[in-house]
Formats: structure tokens, C-alpha cells, sequence
């Protein structure tokens, strides 16, 4: 189906031609009939050399074409055609300066302008059947264009001299405007090829074999409208001469956007797909790549590494690279061009690789990178480089965890002391907040993990549980506490965490974890859950409470987990209450929901600070449990206070 839309589509210039050229063909013999359109001399002469002139225009355009944009491995007949044509306007050219109405005449046999003229369209004629023929072959010879271009000197230079040489003895073409016999019969022929040619276009778009016959079919046509109204009249009056030119001058367009296709639009397209085809296939792989010259100019960079490096590519395209992306060490201390080994493979041709170097980001901020250079040769020679990187930000991160862990695995002694240090313990809080917190381990060691974190306007607040107790517990709690200490929002930080956790730690081991942060000025509390038990949120002014979780599994079941992150207002007065599920399970105990936190906090006064508040909350939850204690037990209270009425 498809096929055939394609084909039908090809036929649009041909029946444009047609709905063009029989109304105007018709007029003819309406103008034979009623003479409406006899000329004035000078309006036959102005309107005659316009139309000849615009036809020799284009019949030149077409030979410059293929003069100019004629490569190698083009098709031999295409070039044969675009510039052997120069011999048609230059015909036309002679015909419209030895027109006996032309200012300045001076030829004493009036028959020369009338064979210049056949001359061009026995020309034209001629190349229309190279133009059709099988000759698909790409020249072998390197100077084909300049022996075409000559040929094509000699010919026209050949028939004009032949012409004015044997202008005495040549014999009329037309006679009181009527065609001669014998000028009948060569007309007749020209029209006869024509009308082959056009059919043998209209076959092979039928057969899906069009390639160039979109245009070559119209232009046919139009050139045997151009003749035939000599034809089909026998008599050339002033209406049947302008329309003749009018249809030679739209032929002569559709022959001109032909050549344009060819050696224009056609192959500026393929080489426009190319282009996108290799942008996608750079865009498509991790590594940042860039190319620059040898001048350190930026001539090409994709979209990964636009984005690590955070500049548009017009931002960077024609920019010299060094000042902007690399132009500080490790140190803090300049980095000239002259010690760049970029800059210096650029121009070396030599191949470079560098471990651990440092590029800045548009914002000025640095981030680690390893990068290779290769050199980009053209026609031989070296003209740049191509430099491809890594960002090793998370690596380095990953790096530092290992190094931790590493740490605590040789200090297995001090862990205790070190999971304490850990948790993090606020003694000033800012304004309009008040927490209070609370971790009972069950062992030595506590398997639950709490940080409360604070920065410039907000507080990260983080509770987990980590399966198993002791050593690993306290190592996976080092990890937590750097995660949470990066200012990454609560999903990306579970995920980080997550991606850790089930890359280096033991597969029996996991950790739920609920984590948040409280902007102070906004109220707003945003959180993400792994897993974890549902945060509280207790709205002072309906006395009524709220489950806040979202979903998201366990840390470090699956390597890659995305996390679901959401946020809900706090009004002064309310509380967001955090625990872990030693606060509400027993192993005796069928009821394990949040009920009994919700009870016992509804018993309280809610007057008391947050610690005092935490502390009564935790007695009251362990006094109603009827089982003893098998787990250990989290407890965190966020209290949402005026930040006027903070004393």
C-alpha cells in the first residue's frame, strides 16, 4: 500500500504539467479563430527575448550545476546532460541575438536566428535521450568533467561556425510564418522523441522504477506542447510563438529542479541522514565525547557529554575547550594549555589516557573524570582529537563507602562506640521545630539506625532497621548516615543506598528504612519509604492521624529499585512520629499494627517538649505491651512549633 501512495505521488508534477498545459494549449486555437492576440512589433519583440532570455537562463543554471557540484562517483549521464546543455542556451542565445527585430542586427541571411533555434532543439532533444538511457556507469576517467566541458565548447563553437559559414546556401525553415516541408518533418521527429521519452516515464514510474522521471515526464510534455503548436496549426502566429516559449521556459524549471535534486537536495539529504544516524549512535552510548581541533576549538560534542558538563552544544561548539572544562587541578591552581595533555595530543596525533583528572560543570563545580584521546584524521592528515570521558562521581562515592567499610571491618573492637557516634544526637535545633528522640538496642549493638541532619532552612530526619545485629549492622549504618548526609532528596538517597547495600553486603542481609526532610520555613515534609513502618503524621487541629509511606522495597533485594517520593504540609501543633517495629511487635503478639502508638500518644500532654513527649510515649507503649522485648526500639518525635512564639 505504502508502495503504491508513493508511486501515485510521483505522478503530481505530470499532472500538474497537464492541467497547465491544455488550457493554454487550447487558446491556440481559440487565437486562431478570433485573433485576440495579435502582437504589436515591439510587444512581440519585448515578450519574445523575456521568454528566450529567462530559457537561456536556466539552460546555463543547469549546466553550472553540473559543472560545480559534479563528483566522481556520480552517474555519467546526469553530468552528460546538466552540462552539454550550456550548448542549448548558448543556441537560444545566438537565435535571440540574430533575430531580425533585434536592435543592432547586422546578419544578412535571415535564416540564421531560425537555425540556431533548431539547433538548440535538436540539441535538447539529444541529451533528453541520454538522459533516459541505460548509461548508469560512473565515468573511469579522473578528468571527465574538464573532456565534457571541452566537447561541449567545441560542439557549440562548431555548429555556430557551420551555421554562419553555410548561412548563403542554407535553405528557410519557415516561409511568410509558415513551416517549410522539410523543417515540418524535423519538427514532427523532435516531437515524436519527446512524446517516447514521456511515455517511457510514465512506464517506469508505473513500475516504481521513477528515480529522476518525476521531473523528466513533465518536462517532456511540456516540450512537446512546446513544438507541437507549430504542428497542429502549420502556421506560426504571434499567440502560438508565446505560448511555444512559455512552455519551453516551465520544461526548462522542471529539468532545473531535476539537476538541483540530483546534485543538490539529494545528496545534502543522505549525507543529512548520515550525520543524524552517527549523532544518535553518540548520543546513545554512556561516555561523554568530544571532539576539538588543533587549535583546541570544540567541533562536535554529544549529549552525554553536554549533560555531564551542563552547556548547550552551541555553547561549546567553536569555543576553545580547555578555559572552560578544564582549566583548574586538583589543587586549586591553574592549569595552562601549554601542560594540558589534551591540548597536547590535539596537536601531537598521539594517543592520551588519564586515570583521575578533574573537568568543571557550567555551575563551576568540579567532578571527577578519566579520559582517553584519540586523533581525527582527514584525507590523511590529523585535524584534532576525540576526547572520551567518564564521570567518576559515583564511583569515587562508592570508593569512599568501601573505604568505610573497610575501616570498620578493622575495627571491630571499636564498634560499638563507633555505631554510637553515629547516631546523631541535635542539641540546638532551629527555630519552630522541637525533636525528640529515643534508641534502646536490644544487644550491644543496635540493628536500628537513626540520623536527624540539619542544614541551611531544612532537617533530614532518617529511621531504618537493619536486618541482623552486631558488626554488619553497624557498618551498613556508616553508609546510611553518608547517604543521608549528601543532600540528595529522600528517593535518591534510598536508591544510593540501596544500589550499595546490595552490591557489598551479605545476601541474607536488608534494611527498611523510611526517609525524610522538613523544610522549616515551608512546613513542608517530604518522605520516601523502603519498606518501612508508616510514619504518623498527628493533625492537631482534627485530633486525627495519618499513615505516611509510600511504596518501595526493602534495600538490597534488587540492584537497581526506584524509590516514590511525597510530601504533605504541617501545621503548627502537628507531630510526624517515627519508629521502627520493636516499638509494636512481639513475636507473642498477633496485633502488630500502629494502633497502640496512636492510643498511648492520644493519653499524653502534648504541652511538653518533644523529648519529654518521647520519652512518656515510650514508657506508655512498653507498659501496655504484655510481652517482653525481643527487638530493638526506635523512637522519633518531630514537633511542628511557631517559629514566633519559640522561646
Amino acid at each position: 500500500m505504502r508502495e503504491v501512495i508513493a508511486i501515485n505521488r510521483k505522478y503530481v508534477s505530470t499532472v500538474l504539467a497537464a492541467l497547465f498545459g491544455f488550457p493554454l494549449y487550447l487558446s491556440i486555437f481559440f487565437d486562431s479563430r478570433f485573433g485576440y492576440s495579435d502582437f504589436s512589433e515591439s510587444s512581440y519583440l519585448i515578450s519574445h527575448t523575456i521568454l528566450e532570455f529567462s530559457a537561456i537562463f536556466i539552460a546555463v543554471s543547469i549546466a553550472l550545476q553540473g559543472w560545480l557540484f559534479f563528483k566522481g562517483p556520480s552517474s555519467a549521464k546526469i553530468f552528460i546532460f546538466s552540462s552539454a546543455f550550456l550548448a542549448v542556451g548558448i543556441f537560444d542565445f545566438m537565435h535571440i541575438l540574430s533575430f531580425r527585430d533585434m536592435p543592432g542586427y547586422q546578419v544578412d541571411f535571415p535564416y540564421v536566428s531560425s537555425w540556431f533555434w533548431l539547433s538548440a532543439r535538436l540539441t535538447e532533444t539529444v541529451l533528453f535521450v541520454v538522459l533516459v538511457s541505460r548509461m548508469d556507469k560512473q565515468p573511469n576517467t579522473p578528468d571527465f568533467r574538464q573532456i565534457l566541458i571541452t566537447l561541449t565548447i567545441l560542439f557549440t563553437a562548431g555548429v555556430s561556425i557551420i551555421i554562419f559559414t553555410l548561412s548563403p546556401i542554407l535553405p528557410p525553415l519557415s516561409q511568410h510564418r509558415e513551416l517549410t516541408l522539410w523543417s515540418y518533418w524535423i519538427i514532427s521527429i523532435i516531437t515524436i522523441v519527446h512524446t517516447v521519452i514521456f511515455i517511457h516515464a510514465l512506464i517506469s514510474i508505473r513500475k516504481g522504477l521513477h528515480h529522476d522521471k518525476e521531473y523528466i515526464a513533465p518536462a517532456s510534455m511540456l516540450l512537446i506542447f512546446s513544438t507541437f503548436t507549430s504542428l497542429s496549426q502549420f502556421v506560426i502566429t504571434d499567440w502560438s510563438n508565446f505560448v511555444s516559449h512559455i512552455f519551453k521556459v516551465v520544461g526548462y524549471i522542471y529539468l532545473f529542479r531535476l539537476v538541483f535534486i540530483r546534485y543538490g537536495e539529494r545528496p545534502f539529504k543522505e549525507l543529512e541522514d548520515m550525520s543524524a544516524t552517527y549523532k544518535r549512535l553518540l548520543n546513545s552510548v554512556v561516555e561523554g565525547i568530544y571532539g576539538i581541533d588543533k587549535e583546541g576549538k570544540v567541533t562536535f560534542i554529544n549529549e552525554p557529554a553536554s549533560r555531564m558538563l551542563g552547556y548547550r552544544e552551541d555553547e561549546l561548539l567553536g569555543r576553545i575547550g580547555h578555559p572552560i572544562i578544564h582549566h583548574t587541578k586538583a589543587d586549586g591552581s591553574d592549569y595552562p594549555m601549554e601542560e594540558c595533555p589534551i591540548c597536547h595530543a590535539a596537536k601531537s596525533e598521539e594517543h592520551t589516557y588519564a586515570p583521575n583528572e578533574l573537568f568543571w560543570d557550567k555551575r563551576g563545580e568540579s567532578f571527577p573524570v578519566e579520559y582517553f584521546t584519540r586523533p581525527i584524521y582527514e584525507d590523511g592528515q590529523a585535524k584534532g582529537t576525540i576526547v572520551t570521558f567518564l564521570d567518576l562521581t559515583d564511583k569515587k562515592k562508592l570508593e569512599s563507602l568501601e573505604v568505610q567499610h573497610q575501616h570498620m571491618k578493622h575495627e571491630v573492637a571499636l564498634a560499638a562506640s563507633v555505631q554510637q557516634s553515629l547516631l546523631t544526637a541535635l542539641t540546638n535545633y532551629p527555630e519552630g521545630v522541637d525533636i525528640g528522640y529515643l534508641s534502646i538496642p536490644f544487644k550491644e549493638l543496635n540493628g536500628d539506625f537513626y540520623t536527624l541532619y540539619p542544614k541551611e532552612r531544612e532537617i533530614s530526619i532518617a529511621i531504618a532497621d537493619v536486618c541482623g545485629k552486631g558488626i554488619p549492622a553497624a557498618i551498613q549504618m556508616t553508609m546510611m548516615k553518608y547517604a543521608m548526609e549528601q543532600g540528595n532528596p529522600p528517593d535518591h538517597a534510598l536508591t544510593e543506598i540501596n544500589r550499595f547495600s546490595n552490591q557489598h553486603m551479605d545476601d541474607m542481609s536488608f534494611i527498611t528504612m523510611l526517609a525524610s526532610t522538613y523544610d522549616i520555613e515551608t512546613r513542608m515534609f517530604h518522605y520516601s519509604s523502603a519498606g518501612h513502618e508508616p510514619a504518623l503524621h498527628y493533625h492537631h487541629r482534627d485530633r486525627k492521624f495519618s499513615d505516611l509511606s509510600t511504596t518501595g522495597p526493602i534495600l538490597g533485594v534488587m540492584p537497581e529499585m526506584d524509590y516514590q517520593s511525597k510530601r504533605t504540609q504541617l501545621d503548627p501543633g502537628d507531630f510526624i512520629i517515627f519508629y521502627t517495629d520493636g516499638m509494636i511487635e512481639r513475636k507473642e503478639n498477633l496485633d502488630d499494627n500502629n494502633k497502640i502508638i496512636k492510643e498511648c500518644f492520644l493519653d499524653l500532654d502534648l504541652s511538653n517538649s518533644a523529648q519529654e513527649i518521647t520519652q512518656n510515649l515510650f514508657d506508655f507503649i512498653n507498659k501496655r505491651q504484655p510481652f517482653p522485648i525481643e527487638d530493638d526500639q526506635t523512637l522519633i518525635l518531630l514537633k511542628v512549633e511557631n517559629r514566633e512564639t519559640r522561646v
